[in-house]
């Protein structure tokens, strides 16, 4: 059916953690195609890359099994050129066509292949040009894989716009679309529904262009953020932005923007605000813009916009949903053949927070499922939407029949592909200007978002990158995106993070004098804070620790560590003196006061 396989990235730190997606291989020995053009298209495009399709599809051939063609070709996702016929698929049941008196006399059905093939893999490693430990058979391996060329040649020759299908590759489905171009739009039936559908419908019959939006849905809790994705959006021009507030703050604050604002007080389950809670309720809101007819291209705010995607256009509208990939290079974006205990179709996660979903019957059913799922389940709501696009359907149960596309990684990008590999790369840095930059992998959100926004947008009299209208950033004298460390927090601040640490307060007398005062605190004014005397540390988002730590160069200092979901922070003395200390947080150098409690 597929899974999630996750991996561990310790540079990366506060997103250490990632998902990539992998399905064993489908096994060709017995193959059931029903009459219909995608399974026509399949079967043309079997025979057209087995016999060969001549030197200017090169590029389209399989290399290595059968086996690894068929799950391409079956499973794997359209990117750029490459198309998919968009056939829906289904996992045949082994009990009934295995064995030795079975229908088919001891075929294989759609089940795991050889868990090696050492010729195939041979092949695939020569024409990627990876060595066997980077495809090698541990989840992680694959953490060593920077292979560009495909991408990186695309961008340089041709930019992001979308291209035509590549010569030899598959005529992509027609899409069953909510409405045909001679209907009235928004869908009246729809709009009838209830109050909210109502007040939608009338924002869309002013906001959509062609019929799509580019839409984020946002509470209060960042507006900075929000403002200054809005600002990326006009510098854009992308006119058809719609903002979906959860609250009235927010729906205040967007109105002040200038920008199209619906209104939708959704609450998550368990009633929490946080990011991901709020981020699981797009699918509600998605399946009510697909429901009146309207394509989304759905974002998180924390996305800068560097071109207008539909009118480029970097969208190629040639599939249910295309979405942003987590992956980084050519093999993690677009898959590849893992060899592990089971050979795999394996392919970085697409990212939840950007993504293109047409209004299709497919998209719609998808939707639906999503949002049952975020009121049912306590699951990720990128996990859930990546399984909805990838498992195969199992016996009764229902194909999801969505055709899907990956975006090109170097036009729609995530922050750890430009912050580790493209701002490395001189020549596609001065040349290459991606649509997108989604600051996904990072903690410090904003400040990236704002040294981005310098990068591409520059500064501007009305515009305040966090340092005031009209001012650079406060990075700029560093390099504005080049003061960023590819992983965690500033360049500067690499001693912070990597200084040696000692739980508890040995030898510390500002550490002892913690501990003696009952070790209860406040945090920029915030209850909730005890450090504990053996190291542990509570704080109101988090269990953590505490203790010593030596700056190199200046070891005399007396200085604390206080480390806490994901963060790392030097504690010193306040200028004010005791009971007063400076935190300073190693990822951006911010300054917070703490406020010890004397007496417990």
């Amino acid at each position: 059916r597929g899974s999630v396989v996750g991996v561990h990235d310790p540079p990366m730190g506060w997103s250490a953690y990632g998902q990539s997606m992998a399905c064993p291989m489908l096994d060709p020995a017995v193959v059931a195609l029903h009459p219909t053009a995608p399974a026509a298209e399949l079967a043309a495009q079997l025979a057209n890359r087995l016999l060969g399709c001549g030197a200017d599809c090169e590029r389209s051939r399989p290399s290595g099994s059968l086996a690894f063609l068929l799950t391409q070709l079956v499973h794997q996702p359209a990117h750029d050129g490459d198309t998919r016929a968009g056939v829906s698929m289904r996992v045949l049941r082994r009990d009934c066509l295995l064995g030795g008196r079975g229908l088919f006399g001891g075929g294989h059905v759609a089940t795991a292949a050889a868990s090696r093939d050492e010729e195939a893999e041979v092949a695939l490693e020569q024409r990627a040009g990876v060595d066997a430990a980077a495809m090698g058979p541990g989840p992680n391996d694959i953490l060593r894989s920077a292979l560009f060329s495909e991408a990186r040649e695309a961008v340089l020759e041709r930019g992001c716009r979308a291209q035509p299908r590549d010569e030899g590759s598959a005529a992509p489905r027609p899409l069953n679309d909510i409405l045909q171009p001679g209907d009235a739009f928004p869908k009246p039936s729809a709009c009838a529904a209830d109050e909210n559908m109502r007040a939608l419908c009338e924002l869309l019959k002013e906001a959509a262009i062609g019929r799509e939006v580019l839409a984020a849905v946002s509470n209060k809790n960042i507006f900075a953020m929000l403002g200054t994705f809005l600002v990326g959006c006009a510098r854009a021009n992308i006119s058809n932005a719609v903002v979906v507030a959860l609250d009235d703050a927010t729906a205040q604050f967007a109105r002040g923007k200038g920008a199209h604002t619906y209104v939708r007080k959704l609450v998550a389950r368990g009633g929490s605000t946080d990011n991901h809670a709020t981020s699981g309720l797009k699918f509600a809101v998605l399946h009510e813009f697909l429901s009146a007819g309207c394509s989304v291209l759905l974002s998180d705010v924390d996305v800068l916009w560097m071109q207008n995607p539909f009118t480029l256009p970097s969208l190629y509208r040639d599939a249910d949903v295309e979405g942003m990939t987590d992956g980084w290079d050519d093999l993690t974006a677009y898959g590849y053949e893992w060899p592990s205990h089971t050979r795999s179709l394996r392919l970085g996660a697409r990212n939840s927070g950007l993504f293109y979903v047409r209004a299709t019957v497919e998209a719609v059913r998808m939707m639906a499922r999503l949002k049952g799922r975020m009121q049912r389940e306590a699951v990720w709501d990128q996990t859930a939407y990546n399984e909805e696009m990838w498992w195969a359907a199992l016996p009764r149960e229902p194909a999801h029949g969505i055709a899907a596309r990956v975006m090109n990684y170097l036009c729609h990008m995530n922050s750890k592909t430009f912050f580790r590999y493209m701002r490395e790369d001189d020549q596609l840095l001065a040349r290459h200007r991606p649509v997108s930059l989604h600051i996904n992998y990072h903690p410090e959100k904003l400040p990236r978002m704002e040294d981005a926004f310098a990068r591409y947008h520059g500064a501007a009299p009305d515009v305040d990158l966090g340092n005031g209208l009209g001012r650079p950033t406060k990075r700029a004298a560093q390099g504005g995106i080049h003061a960023w460390h590819w992983g965690v927090g500033l360049k500067a601040g690499q001693w912070c993070r990597e200084a040696p640490r000692v739980r508890g307060a040995p030898g510390s007398a500002l550490g002892g004098r913690l501990v003696a005062a009952g070790g209860r605190a406040t945090w920029s004014g915030i209850s909730g804070l005890h450090f504990h005397a053996g190291g542990a540390l509570d704080t109101p988002w988090g269990s953590g620790s505490w203790g010593t730590l030596k700056k190199p160069g200046a070891e005399h200092e007396d200085l604390l560590f206080a480390d806490f979901i994901g963060q790392q922070h030097v504690v010193g003395p306040h200028a004010d003196g005791w009971p007063r200390l400076t935190s300073t947080r190693c990822a951006d150098f911010e300054n917070v006061t703490v406020v010890v409690h004397e007496g417990g």
